[in-house]
């Protein structure tokens, strides 16, 4: 997926996000995707009550869809039968720790 929005130019790969400044041509960020799955609803409360513990930003996306993976009510407006796609702005040794705490919800 490749969208632009005011310049700056979005593509979703396979295990990245790249963001870019058209104008300038440099890279504003990249970030990790991880996939989700949930269960059932139980998953989602776990997930959002876990990641709700961290600071930083979590986004969960289903296609160009985007959500607040700290919002409950956000991603049961998603498809949940779907693999969910999450990006994290976190440090290091927080986003390990969260992968762990996660490993239940996390797609294999």
């Amino acid at each position: 997926m490749t969208e632009v929005f005011h310049g700056i130019y979005v593509k979703m790969c396979k295990s990245k996000i790249l963001v870019m400044d058209i104008k300038q041509k440099g890279v504003i960020f990249m970030k990790d995707k991880i996939k989700v799955k949930f269960k059932d609803i139980n998953d989602v409360s776990k997930f959002v009550r876990i990641v709700s513990q961290y600071d930083g930003d979590f986004d969960l996306y289903c296609g160009s869809y985007c959500v607040d993976a700290k919002s409950i009510l956000g991603i049961m407006t998603m498809d949940l039968k779907s693999i969910l796609w999450m990006t994290s702005n976190c440090e290091q040794s927080d986003k390990e720790r969260l992968m762990r705490e996660l490993k239940p919800v996390i797609a294999a």
